[in-house]
C-alpha cells in the first residue's frame, strides 16, 4: 500500500481537477443517496474510506450527514481540511486497518457510522489476497449492525 500512498500524496495537488467531470451531486446526492434511503438508510454518520481531497463530502453535508474521512494520503487529507475546515473529521488511516472509530461522544465505539462509502475505486489498490478481508473486517467495526449500509465501487473488466 506504500505505493498507493506515495501516488496519492503526488495526485492531490490536481486531483480535483483531473476529477473535475465527476458530478457528486448528480450520482450521490441526486441518485445513489434516495436509492439507499429506500432501502432503509437513515441520516446520521458518514464514513468515507479513501475520501481523497473529500469530494463526496458536499452532498453528505447539504443533505445533513456528519462525516469522518479517512485516507491513506496526508496529502489528499490536507487538501479535503482546506476544503471543509470543522465541518467534517478527517484521520490517517489505512483502509486495510481501520480501528473502531468514535465520531462523537455519547456514541459507542464502532458500530457508529449508518453508511460506509468506499468510492472511486479504494477496493482497486488492494492488491494482496487477505487484504479486501482485512478492509471489511475494518468496515464491520464500524456499521452500525440495525440500520447502516456499506457501499463501494470498482473498475474491472
Amino acid at each position: 500500500m506504500e505505493s498507493a500512498r506515495d501516488a496519492n500524496d503526488r495526485f492531490a495537488a490536481i486531483y480535483d481537477d483531473w476529477n473535475s467531470q465527476n458530478d457528486y451531486e448528480m450520482w450521490l446526492g441526486e441518485a445513489l443517496l434516495p436509492k439507499l434511503e429506500m432501502h432503509g438508510l437513515r441520516k446520521g454518520w458518514a464514513l468515507d474510506v479513501g475520501c481523497g481531497t473529500g469530494r463526496a463530502f458536499e452532498p453528505l453535508l447539504a443533505r445533513g450527514w456528519q462525516i469522518v474521512g479517512c485516507d491513506i494520503s496526508s496529502r489528499m487529507l490536507a487538501a479535503a481540511g482546506r476544503k471543509f475546515n470543522s465541518r467534517v473529521q478527517l484521520r490517517n488511516y489505512d483502509a486495510r486497518s481501520l480501528p473502531a472509530i468514535c465520531p462523537a461522544s455519547g456514541l459507542p465505539t464502532g458500530e457508529s457510522f449508518n453508511l460506509i462509502l468506499m468510492l472511486n475505486d479504494v477496493v482497486n489498490y488492494l492488491t494482496d489476497d487477505s487484504d479486501l478481508e482485512r478492509l471489511f473486517l475494518g468496515i464491520k467495526r464500524n456499521l452500525s449492525r440495525d440500520r447502516g449500509l456499506a457501499i463501494f465501487d470498482a473498475n474491472t473488466l
